[in-house]
């Protein structure tokens, strides 16, 4: 620091003055070496200026390739229903159709035979009652116990060589209407429960439902069996 003229015998640095108003030394300054100016004073020329701060650091993006987090999928909502049990209602359905197929094949041979051979009795009461549902083979081979040829021979009915193939063919054919009528009961009437997804409401009904049905005819009327389904 110096005392000049300017700084009225003030200790001021180097081309600074004395301003009265202010009662200090204004401008800039100076400095010798070491020191460097700040402002209107000299300070530490390591200090002043500071250094500059460091870029910012950039972040690259992140890859396009990058797995994507699993995105939870939403509950599904159901709701339990009773029906009827499928496996049962079909293979009860197709032993109970076999079987009355086999007796109306009966019942068309024995009446084709009755209309050779009119007076044969046996094939012509067989051409009469095997067609009845689930007991009509039965009631052809029992039906024929007290029955005869009516021919010339005039044998027995039980006699023909044929009766024992008859009795046969009539046990596995009642075994089969009956057993297919037990599981397609069980099966439309035993339902079991099972959960089904709820569906969104509609105004109008898509698709179509299956359900089969068996009826054994009304009260009083005549034996029947009908099968069907609605959907």
């Amino acid at each position: 620091m110096a005392v000049s003229p300017d700084t009225q015998g003030n200790c001021c640095w180097p081309r600074q003055v004395w301003a009265s108003a202010q009662q200090r030394c204004v401008g800039v300054p100076e400095c010798p070496p070491g020191l460097a100016a700040k402002g209107e004073t000299c300070v530490d020329a390591s200090t002043w200026p500071p250094p500059p701060p460091p870029p910012a650091s950039v972040q690259p993006p992140p890859p396009t390739d990058a797995p994507q987090a699993p995105v939870a999928e939403a509950p599904v909502k159901t709701h339990t229903e009773r029906r009827a049990r499928k496996g049962l209602v079909i293979t009860g359905a197709a032993l109970l159709g076999a079987g009355y197929v086999l007796a109306l094949l009966v019942n068309l041979g024995a009446a084709i035979y009755a209309a050779a051979v009119p007076e044969n009795n046996c094939w012509r009461f067989v051409s009469t009652v095997a067609w009845i549902p689930i007991i009509g083979p039965a009631i052809s081979i029992a039906g024929q116990a007290g029955l005869t040829r009516g021919t010339r021979q005039n044998l027995a009915c039980t006699a023909e060589p044929l009766y024992p193939v008859g009795a046969a063919v009539a046990v596995i054919d009642t075994a089969m209407q009956v057993t297919g009528l037990a599981l397609l009961i069980v099966g439309l009437v035993a339902r079991q429960e099972v959960q089904v997804p709820d569906e969104p409401a509609t105004t109008s009904r898509s698709g179509f439902s299956f359900e089969p049905y068996v009826s054994l005819g009304a009260p009083g009327s005549s034996l029947g069996l009908t099968a069907g389904a609605r959907w």
